[in-house]
């Protein structure tokens, strides 16, 4: 047993990338951007992942996560009632691991507020929070198409309070991303608040340019960088050939590293010749190849009996990095590219 009183994201995010077969999380409030984003590297990879999370208007509004990306990728969903609220923060990997604490997955409990997680391996301990989640879902149907809350859905002290946290919250995600947008989400839901305001100020002067010299006047951390095209290789996906099976998607923030399980596509087959493409179209003869790694020594198995698992890594200076493990016999094969532009 572990207690956790600071860097609990990293602590979170270094198990989630350690996860093999099943996660389960039942989390009153959800805004964090990376930890959602590592839920869906772990879907990628075959993980079954578990979500219960509040219906209200912190979790569910059109400014949150794309939890219908969630559901896309095979994620099971569910809500808990807002009359009702379902206020636990815990996470299952596994089966043999717990953490629970005070902990929210959002900006305000990671940057504003003293909080606590508890990494717990005893089994029997673990067994009851499983019993736990369980239960807590086993009245609630998996949710199949999210829909976003609007404000009048919400009565005026809920959404008040509401408005208050996410103002907080936005402020932190503006502290982590350097992102007007948010910014000005938070002073949307608190215009009295000051603070908000005189940093929107400080952020202004900050990007304004000199006439004269046209050279900043301040230095201000960099924005946030996506990608503009989605990476990935030629892969044939329900037995059509040569589409492009995505890896890093369109929108993703960088740096990130990313997975996926590929299997073989027939009978018997000892080599894989995997073709890193970016584009956007689901065909890879309309897309733009960048390179290729040939796998061999593949078992001779029956169609999707072997696998491969391919990782992608992008830096913030657009370098990539493919690494390409032979799920057989464990051997790898990497490939670099520099400088990859779209």
């Amino acid at each position: 047993m572990e207690a956790y009183f600071k860097l609990i994201r990293s602590e979170l995010l270094k198990n989630l990338k350690e996860s093999n077969l099943r996660i389960r999380v039942a989390m009153a409030w959800f805004t964090n951007l990376e930890l959602f984003q590592e839920l869906i590297n772990c879907l990628d990879r075959g993980v079954v992942v578990e979500l219960l999370i509040i219906n209200d208007f912190i979790n569910n509004g059109d400014w949150g996560l794309n939890f219908q990306e969630f559901i896309d990728r095979k994620g099971k969903l569910y809500y808990g009632e807002a009359e009702n609220p379902m206020h636990n923060k815990f996470c299952i990997i596994d089966e043999e691991l717990l953490i629970t604490g005070s902990y929210n997955w959002t900006y305000y409990a990671e940057n504003r507020n003293c909080e606590n997680i508890i990494v717990i391996t005893d089994h029997k301990i673990v067994s009851k929070y499983i019993e736990e989640f369980e239960r807590l879902i086993q009245d609630k149907s998996k949710v199949e198409i999210h829909i976003n809350l609007l404000e009048s859905e919400i009565i005026d002290l809920e959404l008040s309070a509401a408005k208050n946290y996410l103002a907080y919250d936005f402020f932190e995600q503006y502290n982590d991303f350097s992102s007007l947008e948010k910014l000005e989400q938070a002073i949307n839901f608190m215009p009295s608040k000051d603070q908000f305001k005189a940093t929107k100020d400080v952020y202004l002067l900050n990007n304004s340019t000199d006439e004269q010299n046209k050279t900043p006047i301040l230095k201000v951390k960099p924005r946030v960088r996506t990608l503009t095209s989605s990476l990935g290789i030629k892969a044939t996906l329900d037995n059509v050939q040569d589409q492009f099976a995505v890896v890093l998607e369109k929108g993703n923030v960088i740096p990130i590293t990313k997975s996926r399980l590929f299997t073989t596509a027939f009978d018997n087959q000892t080599t894989i010749a995997v073709e890193i493409y970016s584009g956007v179209n689901n065909s890879v003869s309309s897309n733009l190849k960048i390179g290729k790694i040939l796998v061999k020594d593949l078992p001779s198995r029956p169609k999707k009996e072997s696998t491969i698992t391919v990782t992608f890594t992008l830096t913030e200076n657009f370098d990539l990095s493919i690494l390409v493990r032979n799920n057989s016999n464990g051997s790898e094969m990497e490939a670099f590219y520099n400088d990859i532009t779209f």
